[in-house]
């Protein structure tokens, strides 16, 4: 499954709280070499740290999205706001649009 980085996934689940997602990156200590590993997980929810965004996801999640390929890059795009990101992947692409579309308030998160 091709999902959004680690760390994106992290800022992304810290401003939206989405959890409804189908994997989810998974926290593990090695406490012999004092290291913190991750690893994607549908299982153990007492180790989860974050969603783990597909570009299925995202685009259902950001309203009035474009994802286009240009000279090995990818770019997010909303279509009523200036943001336009890119990455590597289309999964890290949408990933950090939906962080910027958070961080202008164009999403926000539902009432608990």
């Amino acid at each position: 499954m091709n999902v959004a980085s680690l760390e994106l996934s992290k800022e992304l689940y810290e401003l939206s709280g989405w959890k409804d997602t189908e994997c989810g990156w998974l926290a593990y200590s090695d406490w012999e070499t004092n290291t913190l590993s991750y690893e994607l997980s549908k299982q153990d929810k007492k180790r989860w740290v974050a969603g783990a965004y597909d570009l299925g996801y995202l685009l259902r999640k950001i309203d009035q999205v474009a994802i286009e390929h240009y000279e090995g890059r990818w770019k997010a795009l909303h279509m009523t706001s200036s943001a336009g990101l890119t990455a590597d992947t289309p999964e890290d692409a949408a990933c950090k649009l939906a962080i910027e579309l958070f961080k202008q308030k164009v999403l926000t998160n539902p009432a608990p």
